[in-house]
Order: C-alpha cells, then structure tokens, then sequence
C-alpha cells in the first residue's frame, strides 16, 4: 500500500470502524437501561406500529372488560332485588291461602289483610325506587336494550343487553297487586270472598314473572362472564405478542455490549497506531 500524507487510509477505516461499535454500544445500552427493544421508530419503524396498534387494542380490552363488570354488577343488584320480590310474594301467597280458609276470625283476616298490603306496597316499592349509581334500577332496565362496549372497534365490539320485556311484565304484574283485597265488608260482617282464590292465582303468576326476569337477568350475567373471561385471554396474548416485538433481549443486548466496546477500544488503538502513517512519511524525506 502507498504511503499518502493526504490521505490516511489506516485512520479512515478505524474511524469508521470506531463510529459504528459506538452507535451499536449506544442502542444496546439504551435496550438495557429502557428494557425495550424499540425506543424509536428508526429501530423498527413497522414493529412500532403493529405494537403501537397492539396497545391501542388492549385499552379498548381493559375498558371493555371494565363495562362488562359494570354491567354485571347494575344485573346481579337487580338479581338480588328480585330475590328478595320472590320471598315477599310466598310470604303473599301463604297469606292469601291462610285467608281462604274458613276457620279464620274477623280478627284473622283484618291482621292477615294488613300485612299483605303492606308486602303489596313494599314489594312495588322495591320495584319502582330500588337505585343503581343514581339510577332508577328496574326503570333503566325496563326501558329496552341496553348497550356494553367490549372494546375500541365500535358495533364490531358491541353487545346488547335486553331484559326489558321481562322486567315491564313483572312490574305490571306487582302493580296489579296494589289494591288487592281478599275480605269484605267491616267489624263482625268482615269474610272472605273468592278474590283470595283469584289473588292466589295472581300471585303464582307474578312468581313466575319475576322467576322469568330473574332468569333472563341471570342468562346475561353468566354469558357476559363468557365474554370477560374471553377478553381477558386476549388481552393476554396480546401483550405477551407486543412483547416478543418491544421487549429488549437482555442476554443478547449484554453480549452485543461487551462485543461493541471491546471493538470501541481497539478501534481507539488502531486510530493511535494509525497517526504514525504520517510520521513515518515524514521520516523518509527527513
């Protein structure tokens, strides 16, 4: 090879040699500091947007699944209402079947007709003031389909809630209990008459509307718990997917560390060693 004062091969190539290993040194340790393989969009351009899209889709998941729980949480209180609707309309029914009977006293069936008003007025109560964060619970449920946004794709990630049918036909049915009376007349002339056989008909079937709501109302917890429980597995895979594309491996970003600074430091050597080229032109014409 010429020997070239102009022109310094040797330290060119070193140079070059020495820019790279630092610009390689400097992104492993950034990998090792951050943990992440991609820190700007010049290390993957397309990795960063399919993990940029990946993580857009998990905070429509994690929303998702957060309505879901909503929304079983606003049904399981309904649940729990109508729960305690049953135990008031068997407590109506045994009343009802006690009143038919003609052994009772004038004082029987005052104390007897009393007590199922009351439970008459409790029981329609209970429907029509039970609250849900601030909401009139079985009016919001009454009102028709209710929608659960499961994630960020709009109607692709919608489900509807519809228990409305079922809850206004039990809300009639409770209504027409209100006023129900099975005696007549006052003092020593009170009986009973053949409503208490027509209410025990009523009541059997208002039981069966509310068993229905409670039904509908159930099949909705269960299939939406179906639903979680999918997302949630999603979600999963999802972010272990984002991983594989954002995490830093630190096994191979250690090694490639150690690997780029010792060439860094004989890249530093062979530029020393390389400014002597010049020298040793100089001696030749010295």
């Amino acid at each position: 090879m010429a020997i070239s004062i102009q022109t310094n091969y040797a330290s060119l190539v070193a140079q070059n040699s020495l820019a790279k290993s630092t610009e390689s040194l400097n992104t492993s340790m950034e990998r090792l500091g951050t943990g992440f393989r991609i820190n700007s969009a010049k290390d993957d351009a397309a990795g960063l947007t399919i993990a940029n899209r990946m993580n857009t889709d998990m905070v429509g998941m994690n929303a998702g699944i957060s309505n879901i729980e909503k929304t079983q949480d606003m049904l399981q209180t309904a649940d729990q209402a109508m729960a305690e609707l049953t135990s008031i309309t068997d407590r109506m029914t045994e009343l009802a079947t006690q009143a038919s009977n003609g052994t009772n006293s004038t004082a029987d069936l005052a104390a007897m007709d009393e007590e199922f008003q009351k439970l008459a007025t409790e029981a329609n109560r209970i429907y029509n003031d039970t609250q849900y964060a601030g909401n009139d619970l079985f009016g919001k449920l009454s009102a028709g389909s209710m929608n659960v946004q499961i994630g960020r794709n709009g109607s692709a990630d919608s489900i509807s809630v519809d228990v409305s049918a079922e809850m206004t036909k039990m809300g009639s049915s409770l209504a027409a209990l209100s006023g129900m009376s099975f005696v007549s007349g006052s003092g020593s002339s009170m009986t009973t008459t053949g409503s208490a056989q027509d209410i025990l008909t009523e009541l059997s079937d208002t039981s069966d509307d509310i068993s229905a709501a409670r039904s509908a109302t159930g099949a909705y917890i269960n299939s939406l718990e179906h639903t979680k429980s999918n997302l949630m597995n999603v979600e999963m895979n999802t972010e272990v997917a984002k991983g594989r594309i954002m995490d830093a491996d630190f096994a191979e970003e250690g090694a490639n560390m150690s690997k780029q600074m010792m060439l860094q430091q004989s890249g530093t050597m062979v530029m020393a060693n390389a400014k002597s080229m010049s020298g040793l032109a100089l001696n030749l014409i010295g």
